[in-house]
């Protein structure tokens, strides 16, 4: 079976593009600073498809391209790499699943925008300096920028080929916003789509700690974004998740579709009312 290549620093996944240093595993694989065309910087994500059936088109993925916005990691461009490295013609994967081609694609590279780091690793310093969680009024910027990014992600007017359409992003969570400047920016969004597509799985990407009950269902709708946010909210503010961290996955999974989360407000006093308020209404199993 055809495996994809393993990078250090100074490799160049596809032209142009020079790894800088390594930033993480994510769900999808890989992610990279790297310098660009032009010597900028952008974040590379390396995202291993082998051990699949084939490849789905992929319009998703383009489309999701030309989304913009101030709170939204921009996507720059992808490529497809077969098990030597080499960049693959996207066209000639499109087709029916059963097609074979001489050069299996083993590998997917996007380039996106960088961000100084994620509100993860923001939690992490914070924790480091004996605090329980991000400051309260910082956060709370960074969570209005989040949830700007989100309405604009959710309202149905996104044309991407078949009428107007609400996006949902699906796997919100502290890693996935990311600190730009002196506010913050949501990145992966429609990415978990695209690539669920590629790989041609009927698995939910999600994240199971920060999934909302509809979408362990497969059902995500228009509030399942913001109880994902909600959840973030929750653990960057008091550095837990409001469940018990020894629970199993099945536990978990359990937790949110039973709604019996630890509700916020409830065990901890350094949250403010109205962000109680607001997290509680966004954790409901059966949201407004």
């Amino acid at each position: 079976m055809a495996q994809p290549r393993r990078y250090a620093v100074g490799d160049t996944p596809v032209p142009g593009y020079c790894l800088l240093e390594f930033l993480g595993q994510g769900n999808f694989g890989e992610v990279w600073k790297a310098t660009a065309p032009g010597q900028t910087e952008v974040a590379l994500k390396l995202i291993d498809l082998t051990g699949q059936a084939g490849l789905r088109e992929f319009a998703a993925l383009e489309k999701m391209r030309r989304i913009r916005h101030t709170n939204l990691i921009p996507l720059h461009a992808y490529w497809i790499l077969d098990e030597d490295g080499h960049v693959l013609d996207v066209e000639s994967l499109r087709g029916p699943a059963t097609a074979v081609t001489s050069s299996r694609p083993v590998t997917l590279v996007i380039a996106m925008g960088l961000g100084s780091k994620s509100l993860f690793d923001r939690l992490a310093e914070c924790r480091a300096d004996d605090n329980l969680g991000i400051p309260h009024s910082e956060l709370l910027r960074y969570m209005e920028d989040a949830a700007r990014a989100l309405d604009y992600l959710n309202r149905p007017y996104h044309d991407l080929g078949e009428g107007p359409v609400a996006i949902i992003h699906g796997d919100v969570k502290p890693q996935n916003i990311l600190i730009v400047g002196d506010g913050a920016a949501v990145c992966d969004f429609g990415l978990a789509r695209a690539v669920d597509s590629l790989r041609k799985t009927t698995a939910t990407p999600v994240t199971v700690a920060y999934a909302a009950p509809e979408a362990l269902n497969g059902k995500p709708g228009p509030f399942t974004d913001q109880y994902c946010l909600a959840l973030s909210y929750v653990e960057l503010r008091t550095g837990e998740l409001p469940f018990d961290s020894a629970l199993s996955l099945l536990g978990v999974i359990n937790v949110h579709r039973e709604g019996t989360l630890d509700r916020p407000g409830t065990t901890r006093s350094n949250w403010s009312c109205s962000a109680s308020a607001a997290s509680a209404s966004r954790l409901a199993r059966d949201p407004p």
